[in-house]
């Protein structure tokens, strides 16, 4: 795609090469070498793993530069968490997301993270296991069939439309 008008550098994401679709679009890219991309395809990219040397130049047409700065991407509050497994083989064990840096320690399985960065760990083949955090945390009223991982009882809970339980057991909570 030629690109037209103001543009801005990104780089695609690890293993990323050859024609690359965004909606409205597409790109053409190499590993390690940055694309010019439109501003409106940016969170599409972001979303995929891609990331931003620096700010870009201020212009009429160019989103907010605090969305490509890692050090001003801001998460939303109260965060849910998920909880991660990486993938197997190591390789990607260790990866910075906007700025945050997520490492499974030697001898542990998984990482729980803010969901806004459970999206690229995930595209970088991670596993999703699902929302984590204490009882208080869990859903008021959540669909049947929804799955918790509750740090307060240490569990895998699962709501059966009434109560949560355990999902090893039944056992209700």
């Amino acid at each position: 795609m030629n690109p037209a008008g103001p543009t801005i550098a990104m780089y695609p994401g690890p293993g990323v090469s050859g024609y690359v679709s965004v909606p409205g679009g597409g790109y053409v890219v190499s590993p390690g070498r940055a694309a010019q991309v439109q501003p409106e395809h940016v969170e599409a990219l972001l979303a995929a793993g891609w990331s931003m040397p620096t700010p870009p130049p201020q212009t009429n047409s160019a989103p907010n530069p605090a969305l490509y700065d890692p050090h001003f991407r801001q998460l939303t509050q109260p965060r849910l968490m998920v909880r991660m497994f990486p993938p197997p083989g190591g390789a990607l064990r260790r990866m910075t997301v906007e700025g945050r840096l997520y490492e499974v320690p030697e001898g542990e399985n998984f990482l729980d993270v803010p969901i806004e960065d459970a999206r690229v760990l995930a595209y970088n083949g991670w596993f999703d296991l699902g929302p984590v955090g204490p009882t208080e945390a869990r859903p008021a009223a959540p669909l049947r069939g929804y799955m918790f991982t509750d740090t307060t009882v240490g569990l895998v809970m699962i709501f059966d439309g009434q109560a949560w339980r355990d999902f090893l057991t039944g056992e209700s909570f």
